[in-house]
Parts: structure tokens; sequence; C-alpha cells
């Protein structure tokens, strides 16, 4: 009996020493006039250099971690999709196919 209630304690104390170990990213939360763009993001991607894009209402946004970039689209078209391959950008606004970026 004193081997089963040993055994039940220690799982309980490790099950509650895994459960308070779980990783949590940091987040952080930019308003729209931190960023000065609009308030609807679509996609978001990441390249090699940990620069960060976000398909945003007013274009493309670009957060290398201090600062925000506002590429804005040719025709001022919402964009819609973002996706970093090999560090070219991919961006995708609506009606447009796809325009090309290097980072």
């Amino acid at each position: 009996m004193e081997q089963l209630y040993f055994k039940v304690l220690i799982i309980s104390i490790l099950c509650i020493i895994s459960s308070n170990v779980q990783y949590h990213p940091p987040l952080q939360n930019f308003p729209p006039d931190i960023y000065k763009a609009g308030n609807q993001n679509w996609n978001i991607s990441k390249d090699d250099y940990n620069k960060t894009y976000v398909a945003n209402n007013f274009g493309l946004l670009e957060f290398d971690g201090l600062r925000w970039t506002l590429h804005p689209t040719p025709d001022g078209s919402i964009m819609r999709s973002v996706f970093v391959k090999n560090n070219i950008v991919f961006r995708v606004p609506i009606g447009v196919f796809g325009i090309k970026m290097k980072t």
C-alpha cells in the first residue's frame, strides 16, 4: 500500500512540474498608430534575417525589430498575402497574381 501511495505521489508531482514548464513565446501587441498603417492585418511571414512581413490593408509592413516600414501597393489595393521563401518576399495584393521583392 505504501508503494502505491509513493508512486501516485511521484506521478502527481511530475505532472505538476511538467505543466508549469510549458513554453510561452513572448507576445507584443502593436496598435496601428505605432506601425502607421491600417488596423486589419491579413497574413504574416518571416525571413531568415528575422524580419517580419505583414500583409495589411494599406500595403506590406516590414518590421526589423525596431522600425516599421510600409511598402504601399502601386495602385493602393489591399495586400492580402505575403510569403517569404529563400529571402524573396512574395506579396499578393487584391487583383494581382503576385509581386516579388528581395529582402
